[in-house]
């Protein structure tokens, strides 16, 4: 995630798409993001929620979601 974002100047609230980022950025960006915080974090929820505070306002939903499910989010579940 972090070699994706250090490619753009970024801010809380700038837009990944007006900073230069394309579709495989968004791709690899929720890839990465899904893998890290266990939960489904699609390509089209980045580009809905284009800038890091509405990216991660919308990733605590999911993760605050999955815990009242049940789902395992710990950190071992993170770390695979």
């Amino acid at each position: 995630m972090a070699s994706i974002l250090a490619k753009l100047d970024y801010s809380p609230d700038m837009d990944f798409f007006r900073a230069g980022a394309d579709s495989l950025a968004a791709i690899a960006l929720a890839s990465s993001l899904s893998r890290r915080f266990a939960v489904a974090v699609t390509p089209y929820a980045v580009l809905q929620h284009p800038t890091p505070r509405l990216l991660g306002s919308h990733i605590q939903i999911l993760v605050a979601d999955d815990e009242r499910s049940g789902a395992d989010i710990s950190l071992a579940a993170v770390a695979t």
